[in-house]
C-alpha cells in the first residue's frame, strides 16, 4: 500500500474527483466528464438531497391501516424516485418490499414527516389505530409524543437531521447513504466558504489525483472529503487564492 499523507485517507485512485459541478449539484467528477454533465438536460442545478421530499415509508401489513384512515392528500405510493432515496437509507430497515408500501407526508406544520410516522406508530401499538386520527391535529399530536416521551427514544441525526431511533443513530451514520452524503456535502461547502477549491476550478492545478500526489508543493495543499462513491478532492485557499 502506498504511503499516505496524514490526513489523507487511502482510497483506491480512481475513486478520487477532483472537479465539482460549476452549475450547483455539488456532484464531484471526472475534469473530462464536466463538459457532458453540465450539457442540456444533465445536471439538475441544485443536490438531488435538497430535492428529497419530505415523507416516511409505511411497509407493509401496516399501509391499509394508514390509507384507510389518512386524509388522501397525504399518503401516496412509492415511486422510482422514491424507492432509491428510501434504499439509501440502509440503516433503516427498508427490505426488498419497500414497493408493497405507502408513502405519507405530516398533517403538522413544522413536524417532520419521519417524525410524525414514529410518534403515530408507536401510539398504535400502544392504543389503536385511533391514534391515527388523533395525530392528524399539532394538539394531538404533541399530546401523544409527551404520553410516549419521544425524546427520550428518539433523536434528529447530527449529520442529515432526519429523525432516527436513539438505539439506531450510530449504525444510522454508519450505513446511511442519504446521511453519508449530506455529512460530506455539508463539509465541502464549509470548506468552500473558508476558500477551499477543486482543482478543476484552479489555473495551473494538476487535475489528476495521481500529478497532484507527484510532488510536494501540491501533497501537502490537498484536503480529502470521503462521499459514499467517490471521494472529493480540495486545494487549500492559498494555492486556490493563488490561482
Amino acid at each position: 500500500m502506498p504511503t499516505v499523507s496524514p490526513g489523507i485517507r487511502f482510497v483506491s485512485r480512481c475513486r478520487y474527483l477532483t472537479a465539482r459541478c460549476p452549475s450547483g449539484c455539488e456532484s464531484w467528477l471526472h475534469p473530462r466528464a464536466v463538459a457532458a454533465h453540465v450539457g442540456p438536460g444533465r445536471c439538475r442545478g441544485e443536490p438531488w438531497v435538497d430535492a428529497v421530499e419530505d415523507s416516511a415509508l409505511i411497509p407493509r401489513p401496516n399501509a391499509s391501516l394508514f390509507t384507510e384512515r389518512l386524509p388522501a392528500a397525504l399518503v401516496g405510493p412509492v415511486n422510482v424516485s422514491q424507492e432509491r432515496v428510501l434504499r439509501l437509507r440502509s440503516a433503516e430497515g427498508v427490505r426488498d418490499e419497500v414497493l408493497q408500501g405507502i408513502v405519507v407526508r405530516s398533517p403538522i406544520e413544522g413536524v417532520n414527516a419521519r417524525r410524525w410516522m414514529y410518534v403515530i406508530r408507536a401510539a398504535v401499538e400502544l392504543r389503536g389505530p385511533e391514534s391515527i386520527g388523533q395525530g392528524l391535529t399539532p394538539g394531538g399530536f404533541d399530546d401523544l409524543a409527551r404520553e410516549l416521551q419521544v425524546d427520550d427514544w428518539l433523536v434528529d441525526c447530527p449529520d442529515c437531521g432526519e429523525p432516527v431511533k436513539r438505539s439506531r443513530i450510530n449504525l444510522h451514520r454508519a450505513r446511511s447513504t442519504l446521511c453519508r452524503w449530506r455529512r460530506a456535502s455539508t463539509e465541502v461547502r464549509r470548506l468552500w466558504e473558508g476558500g477551499w477549491r477543486d482543482p478543476f476550478s484552479v489555473p495551473g492545478a494538476p487535475q489528476s489525483w495521481g500529478a497532484l500526489r507527484a510532488t510536494a508543493v501540491w501533497r501537502h495543499q490537498i484536503h480529502t472529503v470521503e462521499f459514499p462513491r467517490w471521494v472529493a478532492v480540495l486545494l487549500a485557499p492559498t494555492v486556490a487564492g493563488e490561482g
